[in-house]
């Protein structure tokens, strides 16, 4: 559930989330206006069961760093399997959330 409105010319809005297993989700629409959020939305992404994606997201390598970049070597960093494409990026979800190697 979500509420949307509008503040000094840019939309915002407030998520209400209730706990659930999470489900793998794939993003393919042109998501310019979600780049800070996307780093934090790949953290649930990992928690997720099955294969997230993220994809037509070039922006995210633009502005202040190349935010799938850092996303993706931090996990592979962690031993979590995932892989970086040109324009988005895919996590595989974790089974089990025991300590990584």
């Amino acid at each position: 559930e979500y509420a949307i409105q509008s503040k000094d010319l840019e939309m915002i809005g407030d998520i209400y989330i209730e706990h659930a297993p999470l489900k793998a989700i794939s993003i393919d629409q042109n998501i310019a206006s979600l780049i800070d959020e996307i780093p934090a939305l790949s953290i649930a992404m990992l928690f997720a069961k099955g294969k997230s994606m993220v994809k037509n997201a070039k922006d995210l390598r633009a502005k202040e760093s190349d935010r799938i970049k850092a996303v993706i070597s931090n996990f592979k960093a962690l031993g979590i399997e995932c892989e970086e494409f040109e324009d988005g990026f895919y996590i595989e979800g974790l089974e089990d959330i025991s300590p990584l190697k």
